[in-house]
């Protein structure tokens, strides 16, 4: 009887092999909304009187309105891994293929490739600094969402009609190709 818990591990692994792995779109573990909130809650600042901190509260407000399971970066964006790809995560120089939306935090679409029907293709190093973050958080085929403060995205400028002055950013993106 001793020797089947050393056995168990072994079987219950070859069992699952052959199950199919197909990464899924929804996140790997789930969270209840109650654990969720209050790990989010903990980043909220009472009194935000810098942009930095005012963009962290809106994005940790988004993150736990839309039920996400994010992690935060020192930099201090926010993102869910979605699907995992395969193969390498792109390097700052590396030629990028992908697919994607932006968005402002109340829903206002600023851009997206899906409804241009084509992916975009850029070196990452001429991008704004919270894509090139993202981006090199993925791999070939992966897809994650993206909650970047206005100091990685535009800024204080913004950018044209579409993206106001300190606008923290939210990307849903797919990696298609890194080269």
């Amino acid at each position: 009887m001793k020797y089947l818990y050393l056995f168990l591990p072994i079987l219950f692994y070859s069992c699952s092999a052959s199950i199919d792995q197909t990464p899924p779109l929804a996140p790997p573990r789930e969270v209840s909304t109650t654990d969720l909130t209050a790990r989010l809650s903990a980043h909220f600042i009472q009194n935000p009187a810098t942009q930095p901190e005012k963009d962290q509260n809106a994005l940790v407000g988004y993150a736990i309105d839309k039920n996400l399971n994010v992690q935060r970066t020192a930099s201090g964006m926010y993102y869910q891994i979605l699907r995992e790809g395969d193969g390498l995560s792109p390097t700052a120089t590396s030629k990028i293929k992908a697919d994607y939306e932006g968005k402002l935090l109340d829903g206002t679409v600023f851009d997206s490739s899906y409804k241009r029907g084509k992916p975009l293709e850029f070196k990452l190093n001429q991008v704004i600094r919270g894509w090139q973050e993202a981006l090199q958080l993925l791999k070939p085929g992966g897809k994650g969402i993206f909650l970047i403060p206005s100091r990685i995205a535009y800024g204080a400028k913004g950018f044209g009609h579409e993206i106001p002055p300190n606008a923290p950013l939210i990307f849903t993106v797919e990696l298609v190709e890194a080269k």
